[in-house]
């Protein structure tokens, strides 16, 4: 669904487009921002010193805080601008009034799962400065569209629109936590499902069952439709920049560091390289600050201030997202005499019931509706026939659950023990947190808030009448791990294959430096492909060819590269396998459940022969010839093709316009379970990586691919995307010394 949204938007926006992006080649150029020498600017208390590295990492240094995010939000203004403006538009569910009516339902969606609760309460929430210094930020932003009047980049007139001014509660929207957030699809998904083919069934596809048996909801599964699942996606559907800041996309992130007896320099070292869409510009940038309070550098989102993932002189964090549920769909009970009422045990409740209206580009009035809420939360949809009504209720809607706007805490811990009270902050996502220190154990903590459920799991949707499905509380965040490891700690995102990869690599090895770490993060091992493979030995084959690429796929060393033939074969019999599975399942589901169905799933459908009519070798026979067949019917170049990566640009759409903005292809090992973790058919990956030295700073190395810069003509716009693909990362300077030695360019900022 959010790749059809994908394509949809960009459709979408050829409409919308003043000029089409194919006369990008012949069309004027807006000279880039200035980021040298000296530069007034509205709104600053003294001078501040901008100081950009030779891979375009800016290194600010302010006399104060206020000055310090002023300067942030003008400089990450500088480099990103048209993406944060969009990002802004479609947070805040604002893209119909730029792009026209087809987004109408998207936006209504997406502004009903925003945060409706005391503003006060919720500037509290993430730290008593949080306001004082998002505040300074989007001054910031706001001085350099003041300042660049006339001349912001080349997007804003391909796209029709102009930037315009922030507030600082445009950063407290929940449309990157709901992206971020888990449960709600896969309950609607298992619901219909069950109803089709009984619990039993469903269980049986997969080696964890899903479901809890008997079925523990009160709800006719029979009731539950395709639309639902459809209109809880439209919230945060990406129409250009995939995923926004939602950090932990796709097949999640890794994390892992050991402490000083297990490096060669005897303190602590942290590798993080989350995985998200790979998109041009990259959503992700480096920055170091610089102010009293303040040392820090690392990477965040363009459009947040300080920095979610990084280091500052004491202690190194990074994170990858948890396997939380942290959503459940409550279906309610309408009252026929008002459709305005819901029961909860036995008496009728009102809704509340606030009037939305926004402008729609193309309409002469705006486009009004209302927004419902419950006890559960925000009704996503009604069935008038069956009196009922959905509501989805989500740890997003409490306070301080913007997503990675508590990171600003975590930044100014001084030790292990402020970092752990820092993380109680963090509402959303919910994530692992792995943080060490010189002379310290590492830390793992689990981030973000997550429902305690009595009785009842949530994994399908449940009533709200009866009262016995309420969350009893939220788990305290940093408290569900035990607090510190002597040795080493990891974090997978929940992927037991990449798990195991990663914790037996650093069972084994009894020293390790940077470059090992950075040689791990890279690790294309498929751990589970082994388990398919060895089902080969149980048979043979006649004909020549198939049994030709049985003994070649039985001699494969397991490694996903991009030019490795074996990989293609294995993949394309995986694949045969799930479809053979999925066949057994009603056409609608077979795309779901294919994507949702693992190695070990399949290899579990062997075993136990599940497959109608089929024994496990004929399961076997049929499932490899039929693949061995769809390789050798490909073109000699497909199976090459296949495994590039390319950083793509919302307004790539034609040729003169790909060839501008888009950077690649590139070459790329890896799959979903991969330590170096591809997914999505190419579109998701570790486009950010780091390695984090504590006994020494300045030995830290990263690489943010594509580049810093979001101007095509800039030099920092695609030069750290060649070394990614490479494998190589670049020094992340932190002291003066590393600064001024690495320096590019200079630009002061002047009240």
């Amino acid at each position: 669904m959010r790749i059809s949204a994908l394509c949809f938007g960009l459709l979408l926006l050829v409409a919308a487009c003043s000029r089409p992006p194919a006369s990008t080649s012949t069309s004027p150029r807006v000279a880039l921002p200035q980021i040298e020498g000296s530069l007034a600017i509205a709104g600053l208390s003294a001078p501040v010193t901008v100081v950009r590295d030779r891979w375009g990492v800016p290194h600010i240094s302010a006399s104060t805080p206020d000055d310090l995010f002023f300067a942030q939000g003008f400089v990450q203004a500088q480099d990103r601008l048209f993406q944060m403006d969009l990002w802004r538009r479609a947070s805040l569910g604002r893209l119909s009034e730029v792009l026209g009516a087809n987004f109408i339902q998207r936006d209504a969606m997406t502004r009903r799962m925003q945060y409706r609760g005391d503003l006060e309460e919720e500037w509290r929430a993430y730290g008593p400065d949080t306001k004082t210094i998002v505040t300074a930020f989007v001054h910031g932003i706001n001085a350099f569209i003041d300042h660049s009047r006339g001349a912001w980049p080349d997007e804003f007139r391909l796209a029709g629109w102009t930037p315009e001014h922030w507030q600082p509660e445009d950063l407290l929207n929940r449309t990157d936590a709901f992206v971020a957030s888990r449960g709600a699809q896969d309950a609607v998904f298992f619901a219909r499902l069950i109803a089709a083919i009984g619990v039993e069934a469903v269980n049986g596809l997969f080696a964890l069952p899903p479901v809890a048996v008997p079925v523990e909801t009160a709800v006719d599964l029979a009731a539950i439709t395709p639309t639902l699942g459809e209109t809880i996606g439209r919230a945060g559907a990406r129409p250009f920049f995939a995923g926004f800041a939602s950090s932990f996309a796709g097949s999640g992130s890794n994390v892992f560091a050991v402490d000083g007896t297990r490096t060669a320099s005897g303190s602590p070292l942290l590798a993080v390289d989350p995985h998200r869409p790979f998109d041009a510009p990259a959503l992700r940038y480096l920055v170091a600050l610089h102010a009293p309070g303040w040392h820090v550098a690392g990477a965040t989102s363009p459009w947040l201030p300080g920095v979610v993932i990084g280091h500052n002189e004491h202690v190194a964090w990074g994170m990858a997202s948890a396997s939380s549920d942290v959503q459940d769909v409550y279906v309610e009970q309408l009252n026929p005499a008002n459709p305005k009422q819901v029961r909860f045990r036995g008496r009728w409740e009102d809704m509340t019931v606030a009037l939305d209206r926004f402008p729609v580009k193309g309409r002469s009035e705006p486009y009004e509706f209302e927004r419902e809420y419950t006890r559960h939360g925000a009704i996503v949809g009604v069935d008038r026939d069956r009196h009922l009504a959905y509501a989805l209720r989500w740890s997003g809607s409490e306070a301080g659950a913007a997503a990675e706007l508590a990171s600003l805490g975590l930044a100014r811990a001084s030790s292990l023990a402020e970092f752990t009270t820092a993380v109680g902050l963090w509402k959303m996502p919910s994530v692992d947190i792995v943080a060490v220190a010189r002379g310290q154990k590492a830390l793992r903590v689990r981030a973000g808030l997550e429902p305690v459920r009595d009785r009842f799991s949530g994994v399908l949707p449940i009533d709200g009448w009866s009262g016995r499905h309420e969350w009893q509380r939220f788990s305290v965040p940093g408290t569900s791990e035990p607090p510190l490891f002597h040795d080493l700690v990891f974090a997978t995102n929940g992927d037991t294959t990449r798990f195991t990869r990663v914790s037996d690599v650093l069972a084994r090895e009894r020293r390790f430096t940077v470059e090992r770490f950075e040689a791990l993060q890279r690790d294309v091992q498929d751990g589970d492909a082994d388990l398919l493979v060895r089902e080969l030995e149980r048979v043979d084959f006649t004909e020549p060819a198939i049994g030709e690429a049985r003994r070649r796929l039985l001699a494969w060393d397991r490694q996903l590269t991009p030019q490795s033939p074996d990989r293609r074969l294995f993949e394309a019999w995986h694949a045969q396998l799930k479809a053979m599975v999925a066949s057994d399942v009603p056409m609608e589901f077979r795309e779901g459940l294919m994507a949702r169905l693992e190695v070990i799933d399949t290899v579990g459908v062997l075993e136990d022969a599940a497959i109608t009519g089929k024994t496990r070798d004929q399961i076997v026979r049929e499932s490899f010839a039929a693949a061995v067949a769809e390789v050798r019917a490909e073109p000699v170049d497909a199976g090459a093709a296949r495994y590039h990566v390319t950083f793509s640009h919302p307004l790539a759409i034609s040729d003169a316009a790909r060839a501008r903005f888009n950077v690649g292809p590139f070459p790329m090992g890896g799959g979903p379970h991969t330590v170096q973790a591809i997914s999505d058919r190419g579109r998701i990956g570790p486009g950010f990586r780091a390695v984090f030295d504590v006994a020494d700073w300045d030995r830290s190395m990263v690489i943010n691919a594509p580049g810093q810069s979001g101007w095509p003509d800039s030099p920092h716009y695609k030069d750290l995307a060649a070394l990614w693909a490479e494998g190589k990362t670049v020094p992340l300077a932190f002291s003066a010394a590393a600064v001024q030695a690495a320096a590019q360019s200079t630009l002061t900022l002047t009240p």
